[in-house]
Formats: structure tokens, sequence, C-alpha cells
């Protein structure tokens, strides 16, 4: 019963939730807070959305965020979800932890993408754009970053060192380090995957298993997990908000613009590169072509004048 009545009051909360206020913050310059999940495709980002409004608005699963299981990517748009003062944003998922989506993180983080799109905009013209209309973003939202990962999938040995700057990098732009859930947590021992998270810095871990199509019966365990992982956000966010008012955000918003300008530009100049090598290998296939017919005329034409020279004689 104590635990219900808790459970209830953290829903009291979250719908009261105005940023700043668990911290009696006035005058504080944040009007929203949102939890950006980003991670492996088909790690449960989708499905982990979809047990969070069911648990705080206290009804029935439903499939509101496209989810199933899958080993690739389902999320194509960045969607808001709205859990009482919060937001929440469904992220494409990482596929191959490589540059450029280390990179398209940051620019997401950086509040550097409008929601419904997944990809930077081709052409710098667009890009400009989009960072002018952009700039008012960073001083109105606060992003706490949470890293989803499945504990169906082995940590190996190189998953730390490939996961790593992503979870550094996060906590760099937001001031916020990752919360990680861990997801398909049922009869696995995550204490292995628990302790690799530990020592990549992260202090906060939660394992569950999702609410799906295939299991949305609601049960307490479940319930209480989300609105304790929940009532974290709102004080992390609070926490970020107090720091942040005394911060010139301007500065990181256009260090990372810039970052990812000279990114695009060095992508542009790549494909420049690697058209002008194509054109030089075209070049230098007619240049052989213009010297084997060259030779051929030439020997045509010595035929020729012998030919002319027989007659004659």
């Amino acid at each position: 019963m104590a635990r219900i009545d808790s459970n209830n009051e953290i829903r009291k909360r979250l719908s009261e939730y105005k940023p700043g206020c668990t911290r009696n913050i006035q005058g504080y310059w944040c009007r929203r807070v949102c939890l950006q999940l980003y991670g492996l495709s088909g790690h449960g980002k989708s499905s982990f959305i979809n047990t969070c409004l069911c648990v705080v608005e206290d009804k029935e699963h439903e499939m509101v965020a496209f989810s199933f299981e899958t080993e690739g990517p389902i999320t194509l748009t960045r969607d808001d979800y709205k859990l009482g003062g919060l937001y929440i944003t469904d992220n494409r998922g990482l596929n191959k932890l490589h540059p450029e989506e280390y990179l398209e993180m940051a620019a997401q983080f950086a509040h550097l993408r409008c929601h419904g799109d997944v990809e930077w905009e081709n052409g710098l013209e667009n890009t400009f754009e989009t960072l002018r209309n952009r700039i008012d973003r960073c001083h109105t939202e606060i992003i706490v970053p949470v890293f989803v990962y499945s504990a169906k999938y082995d940590f190996t040995k190189r998953r730390p060192d490939e996961i790593s700057p992503f979870i550094r990098e996060a906590c760099r732009i937001t001031g916020i380090f990752p919360l990680i859930v861990l997801t398909h947590c049922k009869k696995i021992n995550t204490d292995m995957v628990c302790e690799q998270f530990r020592e990549l810095g992260a202090s906060y871990i939660m394992s569950i298993e999702n609410y799906t199509a295939k299991n949305p019966r609601r049960n307490a365990e479940t319930d209480t997990k989300i609105l304790d992982f929940l009532d974290v956000c709102m004080k992390k966010a609070d926490q970020a908000i107090d720091i942040k008012q005394h911060e010139n955000n301007n500065i990181e918003f256009f260090n990372e613009a810039m970052r990812q300008v000279k990114a695009l530009v060095k992508d542009k100049l790549k494909e420049k590169d690697a058209k002008i090598q194509e054109l030089q290998k075209e070049i230098k296939i007619d240049e052989g072509v213009y010297l084997i017919i060259q030779s051929e005329r030439a020997k045509l034409k010595e035929e020729i004048n012998s030919l002319k020279n027989h007659k004659e004689k």
C-alpha cells in the first residue's frame, strides 16, 4: 500500500512538474525538459517509451511509439511523447557506431536537429538555415540523455570501447551523464553488463523488462522502476538547470554547430575528391584510347603512302 501511495505521489509530481521546481529555482530560463533516448537499433527504445507512457498515465499498454522485435532500425523520425511535465524523444537507433553516427548523435544532443528528421540537411545553405532556426532551443530546453542497451547482447571486449565515445560525448554536451536503461533482462544475469557500464562512469543503471504487445500485463515491480526512473530524471534535469542558469549556452551551441559545419564541408570535399579521381581515371582511359587511335592512323597512313609509291613505280 505504501508503495502504491509513493507511485501515485510521483505521478502527481510528474503531472505538476515545471523545469526547476524540485530545487525551487526562481526565474529559471528552461521551459522544457526532454529525455532523449539513444542506443543500438532493436534494443528496445520504442518499447521503453510505450512502457513509460502506460505507467505514467496508469492505463493499459498501447503501441504508441512504433516498435517490434527486430535486428534493424524501426524509428525513422524523431518524435516527442509527453510524460506529465517531461518529454521523451525516440531517436533513430545506431547501427555501426561509426563516426557519422557519432556526429549525428552529438547534433541531436546539442539542439541542432528538428523533430521529425534524423538526417543532417544536405547543403550548406540548408545547414545554416537550420542553425538559425534552432538557436533559441538551446536557451529553453534541457536534455537528459538516456542510453538504452539490451541485455540479450553480449558485452564483448570491443563493445565498451565502441560505446564509450557515445557516452562521454553525451555527457560533455548536456552536462548530465547518461542514465543507463538495460532492457530484455528477464532470466538474464546483468551483473557483468552493469559492471562494464560502471567502469565507463555510469552511476545510474536500471534493469527492466518492457511491456510489449506480447507482454502487455503491467506489474508493480516494473511500474515502480519506471516511476523511480522518471523521478531521478526530474532531479537530474533541475540540477543541470541550476548549473546552466549561470552559463552562456550560446558558446556550446555555436561550438557544436561549427563542428557540424566543418564535418559537412569535409564530407563535401571528400565527395569532390572522389569525383575528381573518377574523372582522372576516365581521362587516362580516354588518353590511352586516343594514343591507340593515333598509332593506328599513323600505321594506316604509312600503308597508304607505301601503296602510292608502289603504284607510281
